[in-house]
């Protein structure tokens, strides 16, 4: 009946629509079409028709029906050489009109029937779609020309970009998409299929009319709180700092990169704010403009005069800040007596800076060093909202309790003080301190490949996956069946934040259930789960969920004793660019003397001269672990992480890796 239905659909728009001599001499044909992608369709190997011109036809006009693997009608039209090419998508458009507007109730509004382009309604859908998409890859990757067709992780895709464009999407165009399908169809075309066209009502915009008055005297946000009671616990010291490194390849223009920096910090006010005890509570204060100048926060290396370049950077690193007279800043040059080669310590307090912010931040000093070296100031596009902003509208909505109310639930039945590995951690005779080490090992070529490769055959990130490994070694090394471990979460669940540099970063405690996994696919995928679901949850700092769990009080310990967390390629390797000139940098690494956590696994995923390299970095408190046990530890983890990087491993069975010696030895 339907293609009767057609057939007269057919008629009525050929008569009354074509305007062609001898129409009726024209030779039609309408079939079937089944498309063979479905039934080539295997586990994890879904197959897309690739749908060509015919070099001949026999016939003028061949109207094609199909149904879809979701069980929507296929149209696909064939025009002859007798016909203009243009006039198949125009004829095309015209029969899909009169055939909805037939067959469909007259409830049916014309918003619904017409179509935007004429080509199939579901296939012109999802083109829009995944155009948006790669727009959103490219701008995030930097990459202008993004095909539909590319894949998001070969061009430099990780989570935090991918969080990022997720807001985006969903912000600026109303996709929602979620973060699992990014990692298994890591390409525009393929997410499209699995994206949400959103109603305008569903989103809040972001705002286009300019950033409002920056609020000068506010107070912290919730996580900038849960930061700020950490610090004061550890009696406001060094902890705290974030004491980044540069080793610069070639001779950079100490004064432009200063102009360039000041550029930076009047863009994004949090660098240049002061926190005021007043009474019980503390409020951040933004230093105006014109009052910059005011401030110390800049050293050129030759004010120095002959010094040891790594003990100015370890002395620098130990800094303590006074945050309510001095700025959270310090930037200071130093030259190697040795090789002459200049060096910088980009120290920052925590309670101003992220992980996602220093990407930002990064961004903005290439673009105002560019500009400085030019001879002017560089001319930002558009100018990002202010962090006290978002504190004070973070006040004014409160805390949301049904975000806590989540948190809590993933606690439900997990035991809370069992020890992280009662066995290996035997340092009866220590006393208490925060005094700590650490220690590194880099992953071969063919390890980083085979992670990589592991991540892409479960639909997973790298974090995912080395997250999945050093569990598991510490399993093997005593850990309970219900794995308390804590990781950064970036906090950012709004978009109108997204190009903010702040401190939103809250810190998340995530289960793992060794006893609900068998496999390693299957551990893996239990870990994206978990952390994926988790994100639109993310604004909830951990000491409200420590707080519910074991009751308020003032503690220098959480819940968890272990924490992984991955530096996701971030932007301190790169190059600046002056006038006529290019200026490598790279990070080095800073001396940690220091750790407020019993454990800590910090993945270094970087690109360097094209070139894939991860370094775990792990740091531990000397009163828990002497040096037989850190040794244990870090064979245990590198071995297990070679393991996963083996061919097959997601088919490998927990139990078994488990019971093998070579992880013990």
């Amino acid at each position: 009946e339907l293609l009767d239905e057609i057939e007269q659909q057919w008629q009525m728009a050929e008569s009354g629509t074509l305007s062609l001599p001898h129409a009726e001499a024209l030779s039609i044909l309408v079939t079937w079409s089944i498309d063979p992608a479905i039934h080539l369709r295997a586990e994890k190997m879904p197959a897309e028709t690739l749908r060509l011109a015919p070099l001949h036809s026999d016939f003028d006009l061949i109207l094609a029906l199909g149904i879809s693997c979701d069980n929507h009608l296929l149209l696909e039209l064939t025009t002859g050489e007798r016909l203009s090419p243009y006039i198949g998508s125009w004829l095309l458009e015209q029969f899909i009109d009169s055939l909805v507007q037939d067959i469909r109730p007259e409830s049916t509004t014309s918003s619904w029937v017409r179509m935007t382009h004429p080509i199939d309604r579901q296939v012109n859908e999802r083109e829009h779609i995944a155009q948006r998409i790669a727009e959103a890859f490219g701008q995030a990757l930097n990459v202008p020309e993004f095909s539909v067709h590319n894949n998001f992780f070969d061009f430099g895709g990780h989570s935090l970009i991918a969080t990022r464009v997720i807001g985006k999407l969903k912000s600026e165009h109303q996709i929602k998409v979620h973060i699992n399908d990014l990692f298994s169809q890591p390409t525009a075309w393929g997410l499209a299929n699995h994206a949400v066209a959103l109603s305008h009502s569903l989103v809040q915009p972001i705002k286009n009319e300019g950033a409002p008055p920056i609020r000068t005297n506010v107070p912290l946000s919730f996580a900038q709180a849960s930061l700020w009671k950490a610090y004061a616990a550890f009696g406001y010291n060094e902890l705290f700092n974030i004491p980044f490194a540069l080793r610069f390849l070639d001779r950079v223009d100490e004064e432009i990169f200063r102009q360039a920096f000041e550029d930076v910090m009047y863009r994004h006010s949090a660098l240049r704010t002061l926190f005021m005890m007043e009474g019980e509570t503390v409020k951040q204060s933004v230093v105006p403009e014109k009052e910059l100048s005011g401030y110390r926060w800049f050293w050129r290396s030759d004010e120095a005069g002959q010094v040891d370049c790594q003990a100015v950077l370890n002395q620098e690193a130990a800094h303590v800040f006074d945050l309510s007279a001095e700025l959270p800043v310090r930037l200071r040059f130093v030259r190697d007596q040795t090789s002459g080669m200049q060096y910088l310590s980009f120290l920052f307090h925590h309670v101003v800076l992220d992980e996602w912010s220093v990407n930002l931040l990064m961004d903005d000093l290439r673009e105002a060093y560019q500009a400085r070296a030019k001879g002017y100031a560089p001319q930002w596009q558009s100018q990002p909202l202010a962090f006290s902003e978002y504190a004070v509208q973070q006040h004014d909505s409160g805390r949301n309790e049904s975000h806590l109310a989540y948190w809590l639930a993933q606690f439900e039945g997990v035991p809370l003080h069992v020890p992280l590995l009662p066995e290996l951690q035997n340092q009866p005779n220590s006393e208490p301190s925060d005094a700590g080490g650490w220690v590194e090992f880099k992953l071969s070529t063919e390890v980083v490949q085979g992670l990589y490769q592991l991540a892409r055959e479960q639909g997973a990130s790298l974090f995912n996956v080395v997250y999945a490994a050093i569990s598991l070694a510490l399993k093997q090394l005593g850990a309970p069946s219900k794995l308390i471990v804590g990781t950064p979460m970036s906090g950012r669940i709004d978009g109108n934040f997204f190009d903010t540099v702040g401190y939103f970063t809250t810190l998340a405690m995530h289960v793992v259930h060794f006893d609900q996994a068998q496999s390693v696919a299957e551990l893996i995928t239990q870990i994206k789960n978990t952390i994926n679901q988790s994100l639109d949850y993310a604004d909830v700092p951990i000491d409200w969920v420590e707080d519910a769990l074991l009751g308020e009080r003032t503690r220098k310990q959480h819940l968890f004793e272990v924490m992984i967390q991955l530096h996701a390629k971030n932007k301190l390797h790169g190059e600046l660019v002056g006038e006529q000139t290019m200026v490598r940098f790279e990070q080095v690494d800073p001396e940690k003397s220091e750790s407020a956590l019993g454990l800590q696994f910090e993945v270094m995923e970087e690109r360097v001269g094209g070139e894939d390299r991860i370094r775990v970095l792990m740091s531990y408190r000397r009163d828990r672990y002497g040096d037989a046990q850190v040794k244990t530890l870090t064979h245990t983890t590198q071995r297990m992480l070679e393991r996963f990087a083996q061919p097959q491993s997601g088919n490998q069975w927990i139990h078994e890796l488990l019971n093998l010696e070579e992880l013990r030895s």
